[in-house]
Parts: C-alpha cells; sequence; structure tokens
C-alpha cells in the first residue's frame, strides 16, 4: 500500500501588512463611488466622488496616512514573501500617488483633463455598469444622477483653481472634452437620456423624478462645456 502525504492544509494568518493594504483600499472605494461601481463592489451605487480641490487633498491625506502606517507596520515584525510583494506594489502605488495628488493640490500640476480617463467620462460612464432591474437599483440610478451637477460644479471649480496658478493642459484636451460634454448635453446624444429611453423596468412612480434629474444633469453637463 502507498503512503500518500498528507495536504497542506495550513492556512496564512492576516499580517498587520495586509491589514493596512485592506484599510486602505476600504477608504479608497468609500472616496470614490466610481471606482467601487467600476469594480463592482456595492454600497455606494447611489453617489459620486468629490472632485474638489478639497477632495483631491483628502485622497492625499489618504496616501499619506496609509504609508506611515505601512512603515510602522513593517517595524519589528516578520515578514513573509507575500508581504513583501505587498510592500512593494503598495509603495508604488501610494508614492506615485501622493506625488501627483500633491502637485494637483499645490497648484504645480493641472486638475486631470483628458478625453480617456477624466470625470468628464468618469460620471458619464458610471451608469453604462448600474444594474436596472429592481425599483431599488432605479433608486441609486435616480440618486446618482441627482449627485452629478453638485460633482461636476465641483470639477468645474478644481479646474479653475488650476488655471488660477497657471497649470493646464494643452488645449486640444480642453476643445475636445468642451465637445464630449456639450454632446452629453443634448438629450438626443446623452448617455442619460439613452438609458432612460431604452430602459423596460422603469418603476412608474419614479419616471418623472429620473427625467428631470436626467435633464439636470445634461445641463451641468452642458455649463461644464463653457468653463
Amino acid at each position: 500500500m502507498t503512503a500518500h502525504p498528507s495536504a497542506d492544509t495550513s492556512v496564512r494568518q492576516r499580517s498587520p501588512i495586509d491589514r493596512v493594504a485592506e484599510a486602505f483600499l476600504d477608504a479608497k472605494l468609500a472616496q470614490s463611488p466610481l471606482l467601487a461601481t467600476y469594480l463592482g463592489v456595492p454600497g455606494s451605487e447611489d453617489s459620486l466622488d468629490d472632485f474638489s480641490i478639497e477632495g483631491r487633498q483628502a485622497a492625499l491625506d489618504l496616501v499619506r496616512q496609509t504609508l506611515s502606517e505601512l512603515d510602522a507596520a513593517e517595524h519589528g515584525i516578520v515578514i513573509d514573501s507575500v508581504d513583501m510583494v505587498t510592500i512593494a506594489a503598495l509603495r508604488e502605488e501610494l508614492g506615485v500617488g501622493a506625488q501627483l495628488l500633491a502637485r494637483i493640490v499645490e497648484g504645480t500640476d493641472p486638475t486631470v483633463l483628458n478625453v480617456l480617463e477624466c470625470p468628464v467620462q468618469s460620471v458619464r460612464d458610471a451608469f453604462d455598469l448600474m444594474a436596472t432591474e429592481t425599483p431599488q437599483q432605479w433608486q441609486w440610478i435616480l440618486d446618482r444622477l441627482r449627485a452629478v451637477p453638485t460633482a461636476l460644479a465641483q470639477y468645474a471649480d478644481a479646474l479653475r483653481f488650476s488655471a488660477s496658478h497657471g497649470a493646464v493642459v494643452p488645449v486640444r484636451q480642453v476643445t475636445s472634452c468642451a465637445a464630449q460634454c456639450a454632446a452629453q448635453a443634448e438629450a438626443s446624444t446623452s448617455t442619460y437620456s439613452a438609458l432612460l429611453a431604452s430602459a423596460t423596468t422603469i418603476p412608474e412612480m419614479l419616471q418623472d423624478d429620473l427625467e428631470a434629474a436626467a435633464t439636470a444633469a445634461n445641463a451641468a453637463y452642458g455649463a461644464l462645456a463653457v468653463v
């Protein structure tokens, strides 16, 4: 009879490094409902990010706090290979993030504005990832639509802050993003209007509110186009 070695059933225990990384992710998702939506993490479908300079400062504070906690967690503990990978990845991400956020907050780098990945697109496209099957899901869409004007106003203020410090992006990015905003402002080309027009599961009691919220969100894009 052949003896077979027993399988290793040991489970790696969460280390202090793991807890720092997990706490950072939880806090980052709390700061960025849009990131949560893109990652499929439930719990903040009814809200949007704070795109103001104060919001960028809060993100910078979180990064700096996490780096400090990572330093403390590394001191005097046994670090395995998993922790080493986590530390390297976190330090790389947080280090780059801290530098970028600090320059934006200080006004030496412009608030992000480009035709591929900035609030112009993320606030528009997040709704494409939201479920539309139940009344509760439509209520979340309504609440998030209602948050669009505030989010874009915060973003506009951040752009003005950058411009006031002489930190601006190339004019072609500005004009192209303005064109994207202008298209979103028109009901005939708005993704918000298209979402409502094509949906078959909208609760009747929310229909008018959704249409009004979509109209206001489209108008907010129109205002952003001429900032």
